[in-house]
């Protein structure tokens, strides 16, 4: 994936974000958008990579009826209200910074700081404790979640 997407063209107000086989393409213009999903659907298919249209969606803070069709090998996207990007929904970019903190990251957020007390009490006692004892907890008690 580093490969095909160290090829792609940098793309004026369009960013690609990639996890894995998980892409999401953003862009201010719906010109830039389709030129740069054209180039990454050729650039994909050189690499023997198929874009599933019918997995693809195009997500817009538009009216859906004013933006043009978006295709993939003549297949249509099919347009969305929301979307989820590694199984997280998508948050209105323009809210305030409370708003974009998504229920399901604040609840690992709250989960990780009641997990992390104990340890920080810990490391910060006057006494203290050894790094690998340290170590230790964190492994057993925080990385899980």
């Amino acid at each position: 994936m580093h490969r095909l997407l160290s090829q792609l063209p940098d793309v004026l107000n369009t960013t690609v974000t990639c996890y894995a086989d998980n892409i999401c393409i953003h862009s201010t213009s719906t010109h830039n958008l389709r030129h740069l999903l054209n180039t990454f659907s050729k650039a994909a298919s050189d690499y023997g990579l198929i874009i599933s249209a019918d997995k693809s969606r195009i997500f817009s803070l538009q009216n859906m009826r004013l933006l043009p069709d978006f295709t993939i090998d003549e297949s249509a996207i099919p347009p969305c209200r929301q979307y989820h990007y590694l199984g997280a929904p998508e948050l209105i970019p323009r809210a305030t910074q409370a708003q974009r903190t998504h229920p399901i990251v604040q609840d690992l957020l709250d989960q990780l700081h009641k997990r992390l007390t104990p340890l920080k009490w810990l490391v910060n006692n006057a006494t203290g404790i050894l790094i690998p004892v340290a170590r230790t907890v964190y492994i057993a008690y925080i990385r899980s979640l």
